[in-house]
């Protein structure tokens, strides 16, 4: 069975990915370029089966990436009962530790129960079998990332609201 697994480790929780198997695709860009780190493309549609079900009826998206970093003004990833809208620019400089470049990440989602099943198989617990919303927003670099929205939503289980300022993620000593 392809579905990942949520399996206890070192007092949580993790997923497991024992066989991620595409059964069908469909890709269709409206351009592609590669050479050396450079990189863009435009999603025009994509689809693919998953052999546990998942099925993702439809992916649009622009993505570039060079020596300076990675931007991915939009991407949208529907399946046939959830869907997903991002926004990412990560310069790569962000990730160092003196980093004067900021990324900024956009996230919103919503998967659904048979989604969730499809995903999760049998290891998810019964009572968190429910629709679930996401929506996050974070800026900064390593020095200062700035968590200013996380919101995860599932419907009549738990809603959880967060703000957060994460500091010198890139020092063991300092990090807070």
């Amino acid at each position: 069975y392809g579905a990942l697994r949520l399996a206890m480790a070192d007092g949580g929780f993790r997923l497991e990915s024992p066989q991620i198997e595409v059964e069908e695709a469909d890709i269709q860009l409206d351009s592609l370029f590669y050479k050396g780190m450079e990189a863009k493309a435009v999603i025009r549609q994509m689809a693919m089966r998953e052999r546990s079900g998942l099925h993702l009826t439809n992916t649009t998206g622009k993505l570039s990436m060079d020596t300076s970093g990675i931007s991915i003004p939009y991407l949208r990833v529907e399946s046939t009962s959830s869907d997903a809208q991002a926004s990412l620019m990560l310069p790569w400089s962000a990730l160092k530790e003196n980093g004067a470049e900021k990324l900024d990440l956009h996230f919103r989602g919503r998967v659904s129960e048979a989604d969730m099943i499809s995903l999760l198989g049998e290891s998810l617990p019964k009572e968190f079998v429910a629709p679930l919303n996401l929506y996050a927003k974070a800026y900064g670099n390593m020095e200062h990332l700035q968590l200013d929205t996380l919101h995860v939503q599932m419907d009549s289980v738990a809603t959880v609201s967060a703000r957060a300022d994460f500091l010198y993620l890139n020092d063991e000593k300092r990090r807070m």
